[in-house]
């Protein structure tokens, strides 16, 4: 009678260790899911940073452009060359930091 009641205690034990080492496997999976889910929302952010960035530098250009061709200046050969590598320099500059 005992060795019944003993088998039947480790069957209950196997079956409850069964089931735990499943919660454990759930689990696991759950936090891998949330750190997935954490990592495309940090990318996402990150993403959503650069477009705004992207936007803001489109926008200063597009004022700079505006401001040149409402100020539009008659000027020699040498100076407008001088200018026109300004601008470009300031251009790449505006570039470089977007990049960043």
């Amino acid at each position: 009678l005992q060795a019944k009641e003993d088998a039947v205690l480790e069957r209950k034990l196997a079956i409850e260790a069964d089931r735990l080492a499943r919660i454990a496997h759930i689990e696991d999976k759950i936090k891998e899911s949330q750190a997935k889910v954490d990592s495309n929302k940090l990318e996402m952010e990150t993403a959503a940073k650069e477009a705004a960035k992207d936007r803001a530098l489109e926008r200063e250009l597009t004022r700079e452009l505006v401001r040149q061709d409402r100020n539009p200046v008659v000027e020699s050969k040498s100076k407008h060359k001088g200018r026109q590598q300004q601008a470009n320099h300031k251009l790449k500059e505006m570039q470089q930091k977007a990049a960043m």
